[in-house]
């Protein structure tokens, strides 16, 4: 039997091993899935707790780009919505939800998800509500504070925030 030329026995052992290699992390991501899913579940309804929203219901409606999920609640008994949304820029991905009221479109509170790979700067967003609580979509640019230090991630904040009332906008019909 004839031997195949090296380059063509090195394609073939490669491209086998590629084979085998995405077989292992699909199989892998199979395992993971429910446990990561329920993870983000979790983490999801501890933020829920921080702003205070009660009985959150996901909202059956098309969500824009970037919108994770639109939900309806109370908070200190006001009909809300929380909006769950990111900004991604060329250094992160910040994930923020933001609560609306339904009856007026006033911010009713923030709460700011960084990942764990800004080292510590997510301390200095923890809590805060940028200026924002009580400012409606007409006027929150001039109220927004920007952090000293995390203008990008506070822009990436203010993004969110034009983001869920674009959604709200489309659940009102304004």
């Amino acid at each position: 039997m004839k031997k195949l030329p090296y380059p063509l026995y090195l394609a073939l052992f490669l491209g086998v091993l590629g084979i085998i290699a995405a077989g292992l992390l699909a199989g892998i991501n199979i395992l993971t899935a429910p446990a990561i899913k329920a993870n983000e579940e979790k983490k999801l309804a501890e933020q829920f707790k921080v702003i205070e929203v009660e009985s959150p219901e996901i909202l059956e409606v098309e969500l824009l780009e970037n919108v994770l999920g639109a939900y309806e609640g109370l908070t200190n008994g006001k009909a809300c919505f929380v909006f769950n949304v990111q900004n991604k820029n060329q250094f992160l991905t910040v994930q923020t939800l933001v609560v609306i009221s339904q009856e007026d479109g006033k911010i009713l509170n923030l709460s700011v998800n960084l990942p764990a790979t800004t080292h510590g700067m997510d301390s200095s967003f923890e809590g805060n509500k940028f200026g924002v609580i009580d400012a409606n979509q007409d006027d929150f640019t001039g109220k927004f504070v920007t952090i000293s230090g995390a203008t990008t991630s506070s822009n990436s904040v203010k993004a969110c925030i034009n983001l869920a009332y674009e959604q709200y906008k489309g659940i009102k019909g304004v």
